[in-house]
C-alpha cells in the first residue's frame, strides 16, 4: 500500500511501550524525520506521523507539537483527549496551522470498545479546539489490532484527502480564546494567591 501511494516507512526499534514517550520515543520519532530529509527526496506535504496504540498516543502527541513538520496524524487504537492527559496545544500559531491544514485520522476497530470511546472524547477534545480536519475511519471486525491493507489503505486515503476548507471558525476560536483567557486570568489569580502566603 505505502509503495503504490509513494510513501516510505521509517520505525525505531527499542521504541515500544516501555520506554519513556518523552525521553526515547518523541526523540525517535524526530530523529527519524531528520534522517529522511537528509536522505530521501521528501515532499514536505506528504509528511505523517502514525502509530499504533501507545505509539498512536505518541503520534499524536508528536504531530501535534510539531504542525510545521507533519502534515497529517494518523493514529491506530490510541488516542488521547486534550485536557486528560500529556498532550497539551502548541502555542498560538502552532495552533492555527493545526486547526488550518494538519488532517487527522482516527483508524480503530469496531470491537475495540474501549478506543472507540477514547477516540470519541478525543474527537470532542479537539472540536473544542476548533480543529477542521478531524476524520475516524472504522476498521470493521477489528479488535485492539492493526488493520489488514484494505483498511489500512482506506485509513491512509483519507489521511491524504483534501481538507476541508476551515472557513467559517471564527466563533469557535473567539469561544477558544474566551477559555483560554479565563483559564489564564484564574492561573493569574491562584499565584498572586500564593505570594501573599
Amino acid at each position: 500500500v505505502l509503495a503504490r501511494e509513494g510513501l516510505v516507512l521509517l520505525s525505531a526499534r527499542g521504541s515500544g511501550n516501555g520506554q519513556d514517550m518523552l525521553a526515547r520515543r518523541v526523540p525517535l520519532a524526530l530523529n527519524g524525520y531528520g534522517y529522511a530529509v537528509r536522505h530521501l527526496p521528501i515532499d514536505p506535504e506528504r509528511v505523517y506521523i502514525a502509530g499504533f496504540s501507545g505509539g498512536g498516543r505518541t503520534a499524536q502527541l508528536v504531530g501535534v507539537a510539531w504542525p510545521d513538520v507533519f502534515r497529517g496524524i494518523l493514529t491506530f487504537a490510541g488516542s488521547d483527549p486534550f485536557g486528560e492527559t500529556a498532550v497539551a496545544p502548541p502555542p498560538r500559531e502552532l495552533l492555527r496551522l493545526l486547526q488550518t491544514r494538519t488532517r487527522i485520522v482516527q483508524a480503530t476497530g469496531t470491537a475495540d470498545e474501549v478506543n472507540i470511546a477514547i477516540d470519541s472524547r478525543t474527537r470532542r477534545s479537539m472540536a473544542a479546539l476548533c480543529l477542521a480536519n478531524v476524520v475516524h475511519v472504522d476498521q470493521p471486525r477489528l479488535g485492539h489490532g492493526l488493520p489488514r491493507a484494505a483498511g489500512f489503505a482506506k485509513a491512509l486515503a483519507a489521511l491524504q484527502a483534501p481538507g476541508v476548507n476551515p472557513g467559517g471558525r471564527s466563533k469557535c476560536n473567539a469561544r477558544l480564546q474566551a477559555r483560554i483567557d479565563a483559564e489564564l486570568a484564574q492561573v493569574k489569580a491562584l499565584m498572586m494567591e500564593q505570594r501573599k502566603v
